[in-house]
């Protein structure tokens, strides 16, 4: 099995309902599902029958976040790769079988970053391309966890620290990739669309996603003092553009 898909849920029935939509589409020999439920009570556990055939392990308790629940899905995986698609994320047509045709014949790949299609709230979307991690990891990640390709064995050495509460993934893609065994891959194709700002976890908490960076960046990174201020200047503005876009009209 190559991509183990982990999907994190919690009382967003229709949001697993959109995710699996996109996973029908998928060849269904590249790659296993698990969907891990933190204890839903909007009528997830008795759809399940919808999912028939599609769901290879699922689970169902309370968990101490999502980061908690990413760490159970590493644990049921077996493919070579996991990917994390939590309800309302879409994996975009055929991306799995693209992507197996660029592994095939190569080597490893510690991590595989793809480009992503960014869904605000309003209705509109960015396309976003890869951004080189040896530039740009001092800032950021490459690119979504959603359009992340992560080498399960070695995300089992490192899985997600709790004590991130919002940006845990972008502690674990950068210490994967400061420790990485095999080379990185940047796809040049979306991987996935996901939805941004609005009531997303993050979005509600801006000041502790730049605590969160700020200590990634200090305790992982070793980045200057310089640049992590500049880092910490140019995210404020970001969020706040972010929040003007979605006042803007919606797509006609």
């Amino acid at each position: 099995m190559r991509f183990s898909i982990v999907t994190i849920v919690w009382n967003n029935l229709d949001g697993l309902r959109k995710t699996a939509q996109s996973l029908r589409g998928q060849q269904r020999d590249l790659f296993e599902w698990i969907v891990v439920d933190g204890g839903s009570t909007d009528g997830t556990l008795e759809a399940l029958g919808e999912f028939s055939g599609l769901i290879d392990h699922f689970q169902s308790e309370p968990d101490r976040g999502i980061y908690d629940a990413m760490n159970k899905g590493i644990a049921r995986a077996s493919g070579l790769y996991v990917l994390f698609l939590n309800g309302d994320d879409i994996l975009l047509p055929d991306v799995l079988a693209r992507t197996e045709q660029r592994l095939s014949d190569g080597p490893g790949y510690s991590l595989i970053f793809g480009e992503v299609a960014l869904l605000f709230s309003n209705g509109r979307i960015r396309h976003r391309k890869v951004l080189p991690p040896e530039i740009h990891l001092w800032h950021r990640m490459p690119t979504s966890h959603q359009a992340t390709f992560i080498s399960l064995a070695e995300h089992r050495l490192i899985p997600h620290d709790l004590s991130y509460r919002v940006s845990s993934d972008y502690y674990t893609i950068a210490k994967i990739y400061q420790n990485r065994r095999n080379e990185v891959l940047l796809l040049d194709y979306e991987v996935a669309q996901t939805p941004i700002g609005g009531a997303s976890f993050t979005a509600r908490h801006p000041m502790r996603m730049l605590r969160d960076h700020y200590r990634i960046q200090t305790d992982v990174l070793n980045v200057p003092v310089f640049v992590k201020w500049a880092s910490l200047v140019r995210k404020a503005a970001t969020i706040g553009a972010i929040r003007i876009i979605q006042i803007l009209p919606g797509r006609a």
